[in-house]
């Protein structure tokens, strides 16, 4: 369960986003969000996906055994409620591991914690390399 810092009896606003990934993926037994700098702002510089190609590092990903696979990582627009954030973000999520919610952050997920940690370490990593790619190309 998702601890507010601020009174630690009190569940995460949150929490039933992370539910709701529960559910429809029963295989997932863990579910991190982070709002690191560089995924926020990959999430800021792009539209309602976020399409990776090419990467050796995409095989960190579950599923992806090769870096000329392709991984659509879907961007909904942040909302104070949870309910719609889920609402745009469930029917995308079958083929994804992972989703940004626009200007908040990045959650990911996995059979185990150690899954769900490399899915959003490798996202993040990716989504450095995206932005400078983005910035050298002019």
């Amino acid at each position: 369960m998702l601890i507010d810092s601020g009174d630690p009896r009190r569940p995460s606003a949150e929490t039933a986003l992370h539910l709701k990934i529960y559910r429809a993926f029963p295989e997932v037994r863990s579910v991190l969000h982070r709002h690191a700098a560089i995924s926020v702002g990959l999430g800021r510089a792009s539209g309602d996906a976020w399409t990776i190609a090419g990467h050796e590092l995409l095989k960190a990903l579950p599923g992806v055994a090769t870096h000329e696979a392709s991984v659509t990582i879907p961007i909904v627009e942040n909302d104070k409620g949870m309910a719609v954030i889920g609402a745009a973000a469930m029917p995308r999520l079958a083929a994804a591991p992972a989703f940004m919610i626009r200007s908040h952050g990045l959650y990911g997920w996995g059979r185990s914690i150690a899954e769900a940690e490399r899915v959003v370490e490798a996202l993040e990593w990716l989504a450095e390399a995206e932005l400078a790619e983005r910035r050298y190309r002019g």
